[in-house]
């Protein structure tokens, strides 16, 4: 599996990842592989590229890209991942940001509580 480097963390990058960012046309002459074509240099904005990909998406309007990130984490922790993963996945230096997602933990929790309950009687 591959890696991503963002400043000092190196994240894994998924098959699917790895095929979207292969698709992209990159430009020769550029090191970035999202760049802006009129400088070449990397893009600091993608408002318009995201309300494009949206749209074509069939999204609400008003999800934002930082609902897919909270969605991502949702999803870890609903399959019964660490926080801690999802700290590091997410790069939140205190811990006490990734907690907004133990309730999902908890759910998990109950469920198994219940399944345990169920088998008991």
């Amino acid at each position: 599996m591959a890696q991503f480097s963002v400043g000092a963390n190196n994240l894994p990058l998924s098959d699917s990842a790895l095929w979207a960012l292969k698709a992209v046309q990159k430009k020769d002459d550029s090191p970035f592989v999202f760049a802006s074509p009129v400088t070449g240099r990397a893009m600091t904005g993608i408002r318009r590229t995201w309300y494009k990909l949206r749209r074509k998406a069939g999204l609400p309007s008003n999800i934002r890209i930082h609902d897919l990130r909270h969605t991502f984490a949702s999803r870890l922790v609903s399959a019964g991942e660490s926080l801690y993963v999802v700290q590091q996945m997410l790069g939140h230096s205190d811990p006490r940001t990734s907690q907004r997602y133990a309730h999902l933990s908890m759910d998990a929790q109950r469920k198994a509580a219940g399944l345990v309950s169920i088998r008991m009687t």
